[in-house]
């Protein structure tokens, strides 16, 4: 399984999780996909997780679900835990 911070090689990709969270028993991970092992890429993709490896997202639906999840953890991260409450 792969957590936040690990950096890993899939698809001949270098990538970094730069976060994870669970939505309906799922393991999902949004990562970003590195230029080089310093330089962070415009690209971004989600990987399940499983016991025995990872998966990459592609269901459109699940990806609107939980993109805002991992928006609304960013800012978590940023501005505390009380991000986006007035």
């Amino acid at each position: 399984m792969i957590e936040k911070d690990d950096v890993f090689r899939a698809e001949d990709k270098l990538y970094v999780v730069l976060d994870a969270l669970n939505y309906n028993g799922h393991e999902y991970c949004l990562c970003n996909e590195m230029q080089d092992e310093k330089t962070f890429g415009p690209n971004y993709v989600v990987f399940e997780n499983f016991d025995d490896g990872i998966e990459h997202v592609e269901d459109d639906d699940l990806l609107n679900t939980i993109s805002p999840m991992f928006t609304n953890n960013f800012a978590a991260d940023v501005y505390g835990e009380n991000a986006g409450e007035e």
